[in-house]
């Protein structure tokens, strides 16, 4: 599957970090919460579609507010289905919190694995 070469408008959910209990992604690298890539802190774990964004992209999130923060596909989610994205937050209450979003990807870099 190539990357994405337009701006992709994503309805987006979360998890969180309470609900992996700990437990790396599918691709077997931990990314940031949001919060922690917000403030800098690695690139934000986001599970994606990889029939729509292949696995270890990295790419750019314009989020519900403005905010951009950098990303990276590093999980798979059963119910992400299409042009959803689910990203990694701390607790269970913030997901919750957030409930359902729309954001924007962009800038899309395909990474390979050495």
């Amino acid at each position: 599957m190539p990357i994405p070469n337009a701006p992709l408008n994503l309805k987006t959910t979360f998890y969180s970090r309470e609900e992996t209990q700990g437990h790396l992604p599918a691709s077997g690298i931990s990314g940031a919460t949001l919060q922690e890539a917000l403030n800098g802190s690695g690139l934000l774990q986001c599970a994606i579609d990889p029939d729509v964004i292949p696995m270890l992209t990295e790419f750019t999130l314009t989020l519900w507010d403005g905010t951009s923060v950098r990303a990276k596909a590093l999980d798979v989610g059963t119910a992400i289905k299409g042009e959803m994205i689910d990203i990694f937050v701390d607790t269970n209450e913030e997901a919750i919190e957030l409930g359902v979003k729309e954001v924007t990807a962009f800038d899309f870099v395909e990474v390979s694995v050495e």
